[in-house]
């Protein structure tokens, strides 16, 4: 019965002869050109791969003609959407810090946290009233010269609400005096008159509530409000060096009250977040404004008091806008220790299977040609960024690449203990024959289930499908153009690199008998043989059995 040259015997066929095909001098020119170029192409790959960094713009999770990313493109196109398409800067004076001491990080929605005030904050004095000004300032006028910012300023013009200066405006035409001449008494009574009958500017229909922060009639936080000149929906790495103008806007907020302001309240805690479109496990806007609001429960009073400073409480005011950053920069860290720990775990299952350690060598320089391969041809083919779906693969792709090596290599080393195979030509042809079928078909069998994913809406899932047909792909190639092709020319013969025979050398066990070589012949006969027949003798070593 003839073969088709499609179905995985006839692949097989075509491979063997292929490989074992020789020159007149005995040089098998195919099987050395296939590995020199398979190797220059892995070197290739390496380098491609190395190019890989975080997306540089907001990873795409629909696709271009999907109503979200519709509605993303235009939100820049009205005005209701401009301001909450820029990251919120905030910035909170009075809080002393934040009791976390009931907080369970496996129950994230439950008691979030206790706010704890500072008893000194005072804004009444002038020297207090002039520092919280030059605050407003100072936040107005940040420069900027990042890509990621505009105008080249960190906050973006006419964003910055400062209740203060409105305050005053107010108190001069409603009481024909400034607020420096009032009294405690009468700041904070007439403070809370303002804060009741009056609407910031910005937002005619809104109220003082989260920027005026009474309770019990007491003034317990003052707040300024701003808008970055940062979107939300940026890049990670553009985002990177604007959260660390960020970071030092609020050092240069602090050393400023502390050392030039002469005034009684201090700056204990400087609270600030933003906007976020993905959800996180820390404070978001709307719990920390809740906890603002909240008065002090008597248990709150009895927090430990051998907390570190009140900054480590510190939320970011670009934190939830960079989110995404952290989450990617985790995803890339866990990357790089799950390649750590799989590749090793990967040879160290190669050695258990193959029992020997050239050919385990062989086969995880060959897992590492796929690896770089797939991440390669993301990089210099796809021109695809290090996002959460490479990151995830990264790991999955040692996986896959491990089996049809370890097979191979198996039945390699079988081979000595099935038919008595100790030539690198009969290893060869017995593990091809005897596992290259399965490789194929259980190679088509896998691309053909990732090619489903192709059908999703989700691009992450699309993304998946691509990488796994480049997995299988390069796994498969590299199986049997690199892996089987450097043992044909260079594979270990008799009980070289084998783990017993090491450590028999060594002393460390007792030296067996080892099997005659045996040739090609006879290794094409006892495949012929079914297996579990018997005993079967082989050609020229009739002591041998099976």
């Amino acid at each position: 019965m003839k073969v088709s040259p499609c179905s995985p015997e006839g692949f097989i066929n075509g491979y063997l002869n292929t490989m074992e095909l020789q020159t007149q001098g005995g040089v098998r020119w195919f099987a050395i050109g296939t590995v020199l170029a398979l190797s220059a192409y892995g070197i290739f790959s390496c380098a491609a791969s190395s190019q890989l960094t975080p997306p540089t713009e907001a990873e795409q999770w629909f696709p271009d003609n999907h109503i979200y990313s519709k509605a993303l493109k235009s939100m820049d196109k009205f005005l209701s959407g401009d301001d909450d398409s820029y990251a919120l800067f905030k910035v909170v004076y009075g809080m002393k810090g934040l009791d976390r001491s009931k907080y369970n990080i496996y129950i994230p929605a439950e008691n979030r946290g206790e706010t704890k005030y500072d008893s000194d904050f005072d804004l009444q004095p002038a020297a207090a009233q002039n520092a919280f000004l030059d605050a407003c300032d100072t936040i107005r006028n940040y420069q900027c010269k990042e890509k990621g910012c505009q105008f080249g300023l960190l906050i973006r013009p006419n964003t910055t609400t400062c209740f203060l200066e409105e305050f005053q405006t107010w108190h001069y035409n409603t009481y024909a005096e400034t607020t420096y001449d009032c009294t405690a008494t009468e700041f904070y009574s007439r403070l809370t008159t303002f804060r009741e009958t009056t609407a910031p500017k910005a937002d005619p229909y809104g109220d003082w509530s989260t920027e005026i922060g009474m309770i019990d009639g007491e003034l317990k936080f003052a707040t300024i409000d701003s808008r970055m000149t940062m979107k939300v929906l940026q890049s990670v790495i553009v985002k990177r060096p604007i959260s660390k103008i960020a970071d030092n806007l609020v050092d240069d907020l602090v050393t400023t009250s502390t050392l030039n302001k002469p005034f009684q309240w201090t700056w204990d805690w400087v609270w600030y977040v933003s906007l976020s479109l993905f959800l996180s496990f820390s404070l978001p806007a709307e719990h920390a404004q809740n906890a603002l609001a909240q008065e002090h429960s008597p248990s709150n009073e009895a927090a430990p008091q051998n907390n570190p400073s009140p900054w480590r409480y510190c939320l970011a005011p670009y934190r939830d806008s960079t989110r995404r950053y952290e989450t990617e920069e985790g995803l890339i860290i866990g990357l790089m220790l799950g390649m750590a720990i799989a590749l090793p775990v990967a040879f160290a299952t190669l050695i258990f299977a193959t029992g020997n350690v050239v050919v385990s060598l062989y086969a995880i320089v060959s897992i590492g040609f796929v690896v770089a391969s797939v991440l390669g041809a993301c990089k210099a083919y796809l021109d695809w960024d290090l996002g959460i779906a490479e990151s995830v693969a990264g790991v999955i792709v040692i996986g896959l690449a491990v089996d049809y090596t370890i097979h191979m290599g198996h039945m390699y080393d079988h081979a000595s203990h099935e038919i008595g195979a100790q030539d690198r030509e009969a290893r060869f042809r017995f593990a091809v024959e005897k596992m290259g079928t399965t490789v194929f078909a259980g190679a088509i069998t896998t691309a053909g289930s990732g090619m489903f994913l192709y059908f999703t809406v989700l691009l992450f899932f699309s993304k998946m499908a691509t990488l796994i047909v480049f997995t299988i792909f390069f796994s498969f190639l590299y199986s049997f153009g690199f892996f089987m092709a450097l043992l044909l020319l260079a594979g270990p013969e008799g009980e070289f690199g084998r783990i017993g025979y090491i450590l028999e050398s060594l002393g460390l066990r007792k030296k067996a008998d080892y099997e005659k070589p045996v040739s090609v012949a006879v290794v094409d006969e006892a495949l012929a043989a079914p297996i579990g027949s018997g005993e079967v003798a082989l050609k020229g070593d009739e002591d041998t059995n099976l």
